[in-house]
């Protein structure tokens, strides 16, 4: 599953920005080709994607910020984990901005038992816990 991980990784990191001609195909948008000659290829200018190529046509909106328009929330006032590498830790899901840690309190249901006949009785317990949300 890595290995699979890793390829579509790569493919994502060298994605190609496609429009559509005027005959309904596909091309390279030409800042596109310049970037595929100056990588190596010899000179020769890519003029279109290969079918193993990941193609994309607009531009991927910046989901650090609230945009109504493409209907990204950003991620201001989102839960964040402190210290964490992956995608919800503090450190990339807050884009650079900080993050506050608060205190909260949380009443659940806790050492619940089935009572003879059909009945569930818990008692209520107060954890304390701390809350970590992006600026």
């Amino acid at each position: 599953m890595r290995q699979v991980g890793n390829i579509l990784q790569n493919k994502y990191r060298n994605a190609i920005r496609v429009q559509v001609n005027s005959r309904g195909n596909l091309q390279l948008v030409a800042d596109q080709q310049q970037k595929q000659t100056s990588e190596g290829g010899g000179g020769k200018r890519k003029t279109r994607a290969l079918p193993t190529d990941l193609v994309y046509m607009d531009d991927s909106p910046d989901y650090c910020r609230q945009d109504r328009a493409s209907g990204t929330l950003g991620t201001h006032g989102r839960v964040c984990r402190r210290g964490a590498d992956g995608p919800d830790g503090c450190d990339s899901l807050c884009c650079g901005r900080g993050y506050n840690t608060y205190t909260v309190e949380q009443t659940t249901k806790c050492n619940c038992k089935f009572e003879w006949c059909c009945k569930v009785v818990c008692q209520m317990c107060t954890n304390t816990t701390q809350v970590d949300i992006c600026k």
